[in-house]
């Protein structure tokens, strides 16, 4: 159920009914919802979860040392 609150919300951007976000970027947030929900639905979740946390040490050095 949440998935369509999200689904609906980002719509509403690409639709421009909210008026705060660009067109050219409301669409990638709509896309990218739905992609996501489909990974996170088809991937086992211990493989997501090593996978966010080995994602989230590659980047500390750089956002560490370079924000």
């Amino acid at each position: 159920m949440r998935r369509w609150i999200k689904v609906a919300v980002a719509a509403a951007a690409v639709l421009g009914l909210g008026g705060y976000i660009a067109e050219p970027y409301a669409r990638p947030q709509l896309v990218g919802a739905n992609v996501g929900w489909r990974i996170a639905h088809s991937v086992p979740a211990r493989r997501l979860k090593y996978t966010l946390v080995g994602t989230l040490l590659a980047l500390a050095p750089y956002l560490a040392f370079h924000s």
